[in-house]
């Protein structure tokens, strides 16, 4: 080859160089090209499946600046009542933890402390449960922190999720549970009164059987000294005190004959009467009682009362009942207090009631919520059966009875309704 070919030769080669040198860096700038799209590609399949996630999430910085958020973490401003540039890319979310006042300080500042941690690399996760007002109430999260370990500048992942749902789901359920607890105590004493209610019962019927022929014996002997010994007790002045032995033996039979019947499951007879007969017919059989207590007893009967259908018996038992704790209740205070005062009047068109006041020390909140209550008395010697065998009877007539503290402040009222009219549908004594 001559002189003149040389550098020919030599130019050919290098072009062809160059010309290999230019595909190959056409090439790694298209393979270039197409990784960042596979990787843009890819990412968007991330940030589509964080958005996804219920749970608000967000990238914060080493100095606690939001670098990325998803979805729902632009929520958690109007849940967490906090404006939506607070929580955005770009914000100081340790910041805005900081200046939190109010009932949620010492939350948000445990909050902000754990995320200081997570990016000292104290801890590598830290979570706490906490509690927000927002506009729609109050609200429950979970908030947790987790750092992101890589090669590249410290970074944590703050997350948030909503179990509202859920405590009001577990409060519900303490709800009902604390419920099926008391309903079980209920029951429980319910059975404990049912069986001593048996009991009384039993025993009772063995009362009855043992009282019913002497009170009959001790009926034909006062009536047999009546006939012989009138004269003789109207002489001494005894016969007044020999007549209200007698209205109560009467009344102890009445009693023991509706106890029998009770036993038997009769239907209780019931009759048309005035209410203001059956408190006059009791107020002697209390008088005695209330004169040894030196208590006044005074009748405040209305005119024209309209009649009830009921039985005598139950309904005079009510009235005993109520008088005597009026009297014992007014017996303990100063003489001139000394009062219980019987009222009828008309309630409704098909109404009346009655009503016992006292002048004691009236009701404590305590025996208010218990009046009715088997078993509980205020009476050291009480049963605590008066009230509620009283509550039983004005049920049975269709009727109400509540107790209350007098306006004045001294003593307390009983107050019983009962239907006038026609009689009601009768049912078994007791029922």
């Amino acid at each position: 080859m001559n002189q003149l070919q040389e550098p020919r030769v030599r130019l050919k080669e290098e072009l062809v160089l160059d010309l290999k040198h230019g595909v190959t860096i056409a090439r790694l700038e298209e393979a270039l090209r197409l990784s960042e799209k596979f990787a843009a590609n890819q990412w968007a399949e991330v940030e589509a499946a964080i958005d996804a996630v219920p749970a608000s999430i967000a990238v914060l910085d080493a100095n606690g600046v939001i670098l990325r958020v998803n979805k729902a973490w632009s929520l958690i401003a109007h849940k967490s009542g906090i404006t939506s540039d607070a929580v955005a890319v770009g914000a100081h979310y340790l910041a805005v933890c900081d200046a939190v006042v109010g009932e949620e300080v010492e939350q948000a500042r445990s909050f902000a402390a754990g995320i200081r941690k997570v990016i000292s690399k104290e801890t590598a996760h830290f979570s706490m449960e906490y509690s927000c007002h927002s506009q729609e109430g109050p609200r429950w999260f979970i908030g947790s922190v987790t750092a992101i370990v890589d090669k590249g500048p410290a970074r944590v992942v703050v997350t948030h999720i909503d179990i509202t749902e859920q405590k009001a789901t577990e409060e519900n359920s303490r709800k009902l549970n604390r419920e099926l607890e008391g309903r079980m105590h209920a029951l429980q004493a319910e059975l404990v009164i049912a069986q001593r209610l048996a009991l009384i019962s039993e025993v009772s019927a063995g009362i009855i059987h043992q009282l019913s022929q002497p009170l009959s014996n001790l009926g034909v002997n006062f009536a047999v000294l009546r006939k012989l010994k009138a004269v003789e007790l109207e002489q001494c002045g005894a016969m007044e005190i020999f007549n209200d032995v007698e209205a109560d033996v009467t009344r102890m039979r009445g009693i023991v004959h509706h106890l029998r019947s009770i036993a038997n499951t009769e239907r209780v007879a019931r009759e048309k009467r005035n209410l203001n007969e059956l408190a006059a017919e009791v107020l002697p059989l209390l008088q005695a009682r209330a004169d040894h207590g030196r208590v006044r007893l005074k009748l405040d009967l209305g005119v024209h009362l309209p009649a009830i259908h009921a039985d005598a018996t139950q309904l005079s038992q009510v009235i005993f009942n109520l008088m005597s704790n009026a009297i014992e209740a007014s017996a303990g205070v100063i003489l001139r207090r000394r009062v219980v005062i019987i009222t009828t009047r008309q309630h409704t068109e098909h109404s009346v009631e009655f009503c016992v006041s006292d002048s004691g020390c009236g009701l404590s909140a305590e025996i208010l919520e218990q009046l009715f209550t088997p078993f509980f008395s205020t009476k050291s010697a009480g049963m605590g059966v008066g009230l509620r065998l009283c509550q039983t009877i004005v049920h049975a007539h269709h009727g109400q009875i509540e107790g209350f503290n007098n306006a004045d402040g001294h003593g307390a009222t009983f107050r019983v309704e009962l239907p006038v009219g026609p009689p009601p549908p009768t049912f078994p004594a007791g029922a």
